[in-house]
C-alpha cells in the first residue's frame, strides 16, 4: 500500500487478491465480501476480528497469551501489547482508517513492526 499514491483505482485493486491468498484466506474473505479491492482487502487484513489472521485478531491472541502469563512479562511488555490492543479496538483506529488509509497505514505498520519485535 506504501508503495501506491492513491488506493482504491483498478492499478491497485488489482494487487490486493494475490495477497490475501497468500495468507490462505480466500474463502474467508469472499464470506465477508463480495469483491477484492484496496478498502475490502486492507480491511480484512487490518480490523476483521472473523479473520484469525488480521492485524486485530493477531493483537487480541498476543494480548491473552500476555495475560495469562501475566506474571512472567515485564510491565513494558505488558503495557504496550495492551496500548495497541485498546487503540485497535478504539473508534480512534477505526477513523482513522476511514479518514486516511495512507497514514493509518504507516501507523499500523509500526504496530505490526513492534508485535512482531
Amino acid at each position: 500500500m506504501l508503495d501506491f499514491r492513491e488506493a482504491g483505482n483498478e492499478r491497485t485493486d488489482k494487487h490486493w487478491l494475490p495477497i490475501i491468498q497468500a495468507t490462505g484466506d480466500k474463502a474467508l474473505f469472499f464470506e465477508f465480501n463480495d469483491d477484492v479491492n484496496s478498502y475490502t482487502a486492507q480491511d480484512f487484513l487490518t480490523f476483521q476480528a472473523g479473520n484469525p489472521n488480521s492485524l486485530v485478531s493477531v493483537v487480541a491472541l498476543a494480548r491473552e497469551n500476555a495475560r495469562m502469563v501475566r506474571d512472567q512479562v515485564t510491565v513494558e511488555i505488558w503495557e504496550e501489547i495492551n496500548r495497541i490492543y485498546l487503540f485497535l479496538k478504539s473508534t480512534s483506529a477505526r477513523d482513522l482508517w476511514d479518514s486516511n488509509p495512507s497514514n493509518s497505514t504507516r501507523r499500523l505498520n509500526s504496530v505490526h513492526f513492534i508485535c512482531r519485535g
